[in-house]
């Protein structure tokens, strides 16, 4: 006589490789999100690489100061220097640009299309910054569209905010 095989699968097993594929194409799904996430943010930056450009000037001033001085107007920062000799450190939000003056007087143009740029003290030693701004193409950052064309494109306005802390006085590390 014959004994009958065993044919198909059993249930336990379907169960099993199952949850193994439902695991795998979890962990499959959120690596492709987190690519796909990279890749739009690596876009941006591509596209217009000013607002970047400018939050890491200011994150650096921030982390090398030592307090912040008096402003005499809303949308300006001023940072006082941790180094003893050199002067204060000035952001100011003139129309929709973004500057920076040195205690020189040397004026730089940080970024354009600003909304407002705000700023208050979270702590003792931690600024909150935050700059609303038009993120713009790389022909329009650089002044190569005409007024028309860029009039044509429509603004998208990104708020970002950074919280720095600032440097103890006279230490070396934060």
């Amino acid at each position: 006589m014959r004994t009958p095989s065993r044919q198909g699968f059993a249930l336990l097993e379907l169960v099993v490789s199952t949850a193994i594929f439902l695991l795998v194409s979890m962990i499959g799904i959120g690596l492709l999100a987190e690519s796909q996430t990279s890749l739009v943010i690596v876009n941006r930056t591509a596209r217009d690489p000013l607002p970047d450009f400018a939050l890491t000037i200011l994150r650096r001033d921030v982390m090398s100061s030592r307090g912040v001085g008096l402003s005499p107007l809303p949308g300006v920062l001023v940072l006082e220097p941790a180094s003893p000799g050199a002067g204060p450190v000035t952001y100011l939000k003139s129309g929709d640009r973004l500057e920076r003056i040195t205690a020189d007087g040397s004026q730089r143009l940080l970024m354009t299309g600003v909304g407002s740029f705000d700023w208050w003290e979270v702590g003792p030693r931690l600024l909150e910054i935050q700059i609303t701004f038009r993120r713009q193409g790389p022909l329009a950052a650089h002044g190569l569209l005409s007024s028309v064309q860029a009039l044509r494109r429509k603004p998208r306005l990104e708020t970002v905010r950074v919280r720095v802390a600032l440097r103890a006085a006279g230490a070396r590390r934060w």
